[in-house]
């Protein structure tokens, strides 16, 4: 399931080394004869990068938190003239599988789905404006547009959260929702929202896809006040996630939304609000979603993030 490539490159060619870290990422896997996880080492002059692409089918951020710690690990013992150990979790991907089968045979099951029929009874597409025909096939071509709150944005948004008791999750969900109401003239629309999935202790050092999507309803009122709008959200938010353990899939085999070739099912646009770390799993999510100038140590490495364009997308918007 492992694969290593490594490579040189001329002192002077940078374009070039961008050029191989974009390629090693896009690079599509092939699922039935793998890899399925690819690190590739390039040089660079004096500058070395590494590059690091797992499919979802074997993992999401979490599992890649807990990967390059263990190369940290790794590479520390290593330098230190020792061999390394890896701690072996107690419970396996296998184990959470088994769960959730035995969980979907529930009743708790069946009032999840009659829940989200429910819920979703009657939503209707949200189509973005755009500047030409939408293709007759989903064709996943897009492009990042890198932004970051300052510290004073972010400090006056904790505070109006605060005010109205809500998460800032919850604040920056309803006003993504009043944009996209701005934006394409829609007053009920869906939103999806992915979840770690791991709700216990046992799954945290556990590799494995185990990332879900909630389906946000969002009903926008007329003359409805922003504070009533956050109420709302809020307790569609609580309610969604008490059935979080739901699977995506599943949803829609109970929802059986209207399927075409050219629209995902039930939402096109996403909303992800990544949940904090601590200081060091902080960094390693940072390399992860691709920020730029991030510092994290390898015993005498230091190493710094770099943005590498990505030019494929799973929803026609997405704020992360």
């Amino acid at each position: 399931m492992t694969g290593v490539q490594t490579c040189a490159l001329p002192i002077s060619d940078t374009c070039e080394l961008e050029g191989r870290l974009e390629q090693t990422l896009a690079m599509p896997f092939d699922l039935e004869r793998g890899p399925l996880l690819r690190v590739a080492a390039v040089k660079c002059g004096n500058t070395q990068a590494l590059a690091v692409a797992m499919h979802h089918i074997i993992g999401d951020l979490w599992s890649l938190i807990i990967f390059v710690r263990e190369l940290q690990e790794a590479y520390v013992a290593v330098c230190n003239g020792r061999q390394w150990e890896p701690q072996r979790p107690k419970h396996s991907y296998g184990e959470f599988v088994s769960e959730e089968e035995e969980f979907l045979r529930g009743p708790r099951a069946v009032e999840n789905a009659s829940y989200w029929r429910q819920q979703l009874d009657g939503v209707k597409v949200f189509a973005l404006p755009t500047d030409r025909p939408r293709p007759p096939q989903l064709c996943f071509d897009g492009q990042m547009f890198p932004f970051r709150f300052g510290d004073g944005v972010a400090s006056q948004l904790r505070r109006v959260a605060a005010a109205h008791e809500v998460t800032v999750y919850n604040l920056m969900l309803a006003a993504f929702s009043v944009f996209l109401h701005l934006l394409a003239g829609a007053d009920d629309f869906v939103v999806g929202t992915p979840v770690s999935g791991r709700t216990h202790p046992r799954w945290l050092n556990v590799v494995g896809y185990f990332d879900n999507v909630l389906p946000i309803r969002v009903r926008i009122e007329k003359r409805e006040r922003f504070s009533e709008l956050l109420r709302a959200v809020r307790e569609t938010l609580v309610d969604a996630f008490e059935r979080q353990e739901y699977p995506f899939l599943s949803i829609v085999e109970a929802v059986h939304p209207p399927r075409v070739s050219n629209r995902s099912p039930i939402f096109d646009v996403m909303y992800a609000h990544r949940q904090s770390f601590d200081d060091e799993r902080e960094a390693i999510a940072a390399f992860a979603l691709g920020r730029s100038g991030i510092l994290t140590q390898f015993a005498d490495m230091t190493f710094e993030s770099r943005h590498v364009k990505r030019s494929a997308t799973q929803f026609d918007l997405s704020l992360i």
